[in-house]
């Protein structure tokens, strides 16, 4: 049965086919930057969906006024551009006869989160049958020039990755210095939260994908590299978090599926400037709203689908907020504890 309002599909190339969603609110310029490196990667056929998440601060007009003169910049490079103002209804056609590299500036209507947003775009992109990977990018990232081209080969090579990860560094340290994650992370069930594998590795650090996959529960949701078919048994996305451990979720529903499991890409880089986008740090403390959205999105995720462990993590809610009221940081204290009466209903 044809797809309600399906995209022509692009022609040119004969390599597998993808689409990248980068979402923005209200930080237009870091979209644009991690804009910048898409539009250099060494991988022609490609469709990219910008989403706003209705900013409100005319964040969409900047983009559109930036994508345009940057592509005027580049000399138009192959690329051919329109903006979305309604997703619900046909995309403007960028006829493949254009050349294999499409550029969509995508008004999601509402502020729904992380995965409401990201979900617009991919859903678009699902319209093309001839998209056979998805690439979800934080907007706070910088991706290398050949990080896709290895990400596609690392899922080509191996029909069992559903999901695919990159060597995330922290962006804005000297050569790269220091490594947030490799791949991802895992889940520590004893303590019902999650750690990333290889945080705060030298950036030189030798990989064993063999043994990082081994490990590996979930991956980075900064930069992750879905298949399609993956998607078709899955779905997109759960939208109920709002901020904050979709990506375990993603992760954990594909694997109680069966057919697929994490993978690593182990020569794709990708650089993060860690909270631009939600204002925690890696480095120091969350901010408030950041610790209120992670306690309350940690306790959904548990509640569907490790139900036993709540009255452990709820216990260890109330000693980490503790710990905060004794250091004084008493905003973080009673964001913790209002991400958990928020998550009550899910209980």
């Amino acid at each position: 049965m044809p797809m309600p309002h399906a995209i022509a599909p692009a022609n040119g190339t004969d390599e597998p086919r993808v689409a990248v969603v980068i979402l923005n609110w209200r930080r237009p310029d870091d979209t644009m930057t991690c804009l910048r490196s898409v539009l250099d990667q060494d991988y022609p056929p490609v469709d990219v969906f910008v989403c706003d998440n209705d900013s409100g601060d005319g964040s969409i007009d900047r983009l559109e006024a930036a994508i345009t003169a940057e592509l005027a910049a580049r000399g138009g490079d192959g690329w051919r551009f329109a903006r979305v103002d309604d997703p619900d209804g046909a995309l403007p056609p960028l006829p493949a006869a254009h050349g294999p590299r499409r550029l969509w500036l995508v008004a999601t209507g509402r502020n729904g989160g992380y995965a409401y947003g990201n979900n617009v775009g991919l859903a678009l992109a699902l319209r093309d049958p001839a998209i056979a990977y998805l690439w979800v990018l934080n907007n706070d990232t910088q991706v290398d020039a050949q990080a896709l081209r290895h990400l596609v080969a690392r899922m080509e090579e191996d029909s069992s990755i559903g999901l695919c990860g990159a060597v995330v560094r922290y962006r804005g340290e000297a050569g790269g210095g220091r490594i947030q994650s490799v791949g991802g992370g895992h889940f520590l069930a004893d303590r019902g939260r999650c750690e990333q594998i290889g945080e705060n590795w030298p950036a030189d650090t030798a990989i064993d994908t063999a043994a990082i996959e081994a490990r590996l529960n979930y991956v980075n949701g900064a930069a992750v590299l879905a298949r399609r078919a993956m998607i078709d048994r899955v779905g997109l996305m759960t939208e109920d978090h709002f901020l904050y451990w979709e990506e375990m979720d993603w992760a954990t529903r594909m694997a109680r599926d069966g057919r697929y499991r994490p993978g690593l890409a182990a020569r794709a880089l990708v650089f993060h400037d860690v909270g631009a986008s939600t204002g925690s740090n890696d480095h120091g403390f969350a901010s408030p709203s950041s610790t209120f959205w992670m306690t309350r999105s940690r306790l959904r995720f548990l509640a569907r689908h490790h139900p036993q462990l709540i009255p452990l993590v709820l216990m260890l809610i109330a000693r980490a907020a503790l710990r905060e009221v004794a250091g004084r940081r008493w905003a973080r204290a009673a964001a913790m504890l209002r991400g958990a009466w928020a998550a009550r209903r899910a209980l």
